[in-house]
């Protein structure tokens, strides 16, 4: 009731468009929020990932919304945006798998941010799935990714550690870029007894 009244008093603008926003978690006005993904899209296999799939694409209203959440330091709209794409895994009948990982975050990032949002999107993921959520990765670089060109991220992914098992994993990340962390990461769980591996993330620059 309290937070109708304010609403009406101070109303919200839309993160996307600037529009009066609803009082919605993803902080979207009706007409952004309906460009919301149900389904999740396929990104197709590669040579160490037997599916990959994503939610949205970087450049839509999600895009800005994850933006906003991390840079904000805002983990309720992260948890929020968890529950979009958890929405979007349930809709879309895909991924079962035994457990889920997430591409961890460098530690310094997520010193200043209060949280790790993959590790976020995975937790809300595994629960969706009925299946656990274990660390299964260590990151070794701490070299920003956002730091690097696309060709950088190509040639010099980032590395992992595997430093949990399990027979079938489902990774977690929020962007898609060139897909090198998801690689590195699938390279290390196989290289560790894992016999399956899927990629699931938010957002992909390849949609």
């Amino acid at each position: 009731m309290l937070d109708d009244i304010l609403n009406f008093i101070f109303p919200t603008s839309c993160i996307a468009c600037e529009e009066p926003s609803d009082t919605n978690g993803l902080q979207l006005c009706s007409k952004c929020a309906l460009l919301v993904p149900k389904e999740l899209r396929d990104l197709g296999e590669s040579s160490l990932i037997e599916e990959r799939w994503a939610l949205a694409s970087y450049d839509s209203p999600l895009g800005i919304a994850l933006r906003k959440a991390k840079f904000g330091k805002d983990i309720v709209l992260m948890q929020n945006l968890a529950k979009a794409l958890s929405e979007g895994v349930r809709h879309s009948g895909k991924l079962k798998m035994n457990t889920v990982t997430h591409v961890p975050t460098s530690l310094r990032r997520e010193f200043f941010r209060g949280f790790d949002q993959a590790e976020v999107l995975a937790h809300e993921v595994a629960h969706s799935l009925q299946v656990p959520h274990c660390r299964l990765l260590k990151r070794l670089d701490s070299t920003e990714q956002s730091t690097k060109s696309l060709d950088e991220r190509i040639t010099d992914p980032v590395q992992f550690k595997a430093i949990g098992m399990a027979t079938e994993v489902l990774i977690v990340d929020d962007v898609c870029t060139s897909g090198g962390s998801l690689e590195a990461a699938a390279q290390e769980l196989l290289m560790h007894g894992v016999k399956k591996v899927k990629a699931l993330t938010l957002l992909s620059r390849q949609i």
